[in-house]
């Protein structure tokens, strides 16, 4: 992957930024579906560091839906 594209996804993934892209919190919470428990793992800590708390409780419960189901 070439530096600018890399340098272009990171910037589009920031989490302040990306969490823009949803207009509401459901329908971020019907994107954290479409992953998968890694995935949600991992995003749990990228958004901690940034003190994305409420996302990360909605992370949390598709998490814990995920691993019951």
């Amino acid at each position: 992957m070439s530096k600018k594209l890399n340098n272009h996804l990171e910037y589009v993934l920031h989490p302040p930024r990306f969490i823009k892209n949803f207009e509401t919190m459901s329908l971020f919470r019907e994107w954290a579906y479409l992953g998968t428990v890694q995935d949600l793992k991992q995003t749990i800590k990228a958004f901690e560091s940034y003190e994305l708390y409420e996302h990360c409780s909605v992370l949390l419960e598709v998490l814990k839906d995920k691993k019951n189901n």
